[in-house]
């Protein structure tokens, strides 16, 4: 499922996103990973582009003079930068999802978005702790360089002019929700609904300070067990963590308001309602924290229709009884839909379904076949504008470090480790493609995003007919299925009665 997270970041600099997206940094501390040298490492894999920018290594430079003709982010305390992640189903990949694909659809939702913004969009091939969902990352300085027409998630004509301040709103968020499932649908990827609050909802602060501090209850348990000692504690638990396992346990032992405030006060913690929204408090936290930062399920309202419920939801005669009756609708339709399908369709055995069934394999095969050698063009496409980009943005660098006498070469290379590593990253890798590819010269950036545009769009529509065909042929599978059970049913019917027609003559 795709999901999307904002973070908005104020005591940053300018310099750190660029060296974060492209540098490899340590997930629990969040500090940039170094060699032997103490020099830090590229990522093995990425894709970056800038909008607004003349490219991904000027983002810095081009935020802060904007800032300061703008007179804007002068202080620690104003946001910075806006970052976006959005993160796609590792399932994805199976559907043929890629990181160039992924680029492409991280350009799209920016340009968008983010129009007269200045802005980096890298995606990276693998999520945290190796979770395999290719995500991308969009961080948008939060001064707008370009005046731009009003569109319908902007609140305000104010905030659409040059040198004001981006705001991340309700609207807006509700709105590139709305755009990435919307994308998802297209894309035929799988999905939830962004726009339905979250149930259990765990902020990134939250999460970071859990697995923190695990690691140090860890490290320090090993110690304690090389002592001989056994550890009291294995597991860390977060305050915010301790509340939602004493609100669970409640719920299901409280049978009114009053008997819920009672249980969790006895664990220490405390309720209170202001407007009437409830907030919790430990004696360990400075201030309370709002029910509704825990996700919906831990709000008034919810826990009250549980604690009036609960008797109802614990009736096990009750509920099956409701399910069995659902499963008797539901096969009933079933079989109603199978019998018309083949009555409309003329079918009078499954010898015909079989024969549907087998073309319109067939048809889906060529459609995922056609889809993948698109695929393979586009990645060496996308591959080809963004090493040809690269090597535009940072030759003067290479060129430069050429020219710089021996005694200087050093210093030179560590101010710009990134570029040059950059530079000779992408040479290398378009001079493979050129000759596997049997390219006599570097290509024009603007034939590639011509050649590229084409694709898409010979993309869009193989990937419709391919989405087209295969729930045809998922509709022609279940029909199959239904049919066959219906055959089974009748078969176990008329043992039944032949059966019974025995035992009465036997008698």
């Amino acid at each position: 499922m795709a999901t999307i997270k904002h973070l908005a970041i104020k005591n940053r600099s300018y310099a750190f996103p660029l060296r974060y997206l492209t540098y490899q940094y340590d997930e629990h501390t969040n500090k940039p990973i170094l060699d032997e040298n103490k020099h830090m490492i590229l990522r093995d894999e990425y894709l970056i582009d800038a909008i607004g920018v003349l490219s991904a290594s000027t983002f810095q430079a081009e935020c802060e003079s904007w800032n300061s003709q703008c007179k804007k982010n002068m202080s620690d305390s104003e946001i910075k930068l806006h970052h976006y992640i959005i993160s796609f189903d590792p399932k994805d990949k199976e559907m043929g999802l890629t990181t160039e694909k992924v680029q492409s659809l991280g350009m799209e939702i920016a340009e968008k978005y983010f129009a007269g913004c200045q802005a980096l969009v890298c995606t990276h091939p693998d999520g945290h702790n190796k979770s395999g969902n290719i995500h991308v990352h969009i961080v948008v300085n939060s001064v707008r360089k370009e005046t731009t027409e009003k569109p319908d998630f902007i609140e305000r004509e104010s905030e659409c002019k040059a040198g004001s301040k981006f705001r991340n709103s309700k609207l807006f968020l509700n709105s590139i929700r709305t755009g990435v499932m919307a994308i998802c649908e297209r894309e035929n990827l799988n999905q939830v609904d962004l726009l339905k609050p979250t149930e259990e909802a765990i902020s990134e602060r939250e999460y970071r300070k859990q697995q923190r501090e695990q690691k140090k209850l860890d490290n320090k348990n090993a110690e304690m067990e090389a002592d001989g000692i056994v550890p009291a504690k294995k597991i860390y638990q977060t305050e915010k963590d301790k509340i939602r396992k004493a609100i669970k346990r409640a719920i299901h032992i409280a049978s009114d308001e009053e008997e819920f405030k009672n249980l969790l006060k006895e664990k220490g913690i405390e309720v209170t309602e202001s407007r009437g929204k409830w907030s919790y408090k430990t004696a360990d936290l400075k201030k309370n924290i709002r029910a509704r930062q825990f996700g919906t399920n831990y709000e008034k309202e919810y826990i009250l229709s549980k604690l009036g419920s609960i008797e109802a939801i614990r009736s096990t005669d009750n509920y099956y009884g409701k399910l069995k009756k659902k499963i008797d609708v539901q096969n009933a339709i079933s079989a109603a839909d199978t019998l018309n399908f083949f009555v409309k369709n003329g079918l009078s055995g499954t010898d015909e379904l079989r024969e549907k069934i087998s073309m319109s394999e067939k048809e889906y095969s060529q459609l995922q076949s056609k889809k993948e050698e698109i695929w393979e063009k586009l990645n060496y496409t996308n591959r080809m504008i963004h090493n040809t980009g690269s090597i535009l943005v940072n030759k003067r660098y290479y060129n430069a470090w050429k020219q710089t006498p021996v005694n200087q070469k050093e210093a030179y290379e560590t101010k710009f480790a990134a570029e040059l590593a950059n530079y000779k990253k992408a040479n290398d890798s378009l001079k493979e493609d050129m000759i596997k590819y049997g390219l006599k010269s570097m290509p024009k950036l603007d034939d590639l995003k011509l050649k590229k545009k084409i694709l898409m769009t010979e993309l869009e529509k193989i990937e419709a007919a391919a989405a087209q065909s295969k729930q045809s042929l998922d509709e022609l599978q279940t029909l199959m299925d239904n049919y066959n059970k219906l055959l089974n049913q009748k078969t176990l019917q008329e043992e039944h009665l032949s059966d019974k027609h025995i035992h009465e003559i036997s008698r």
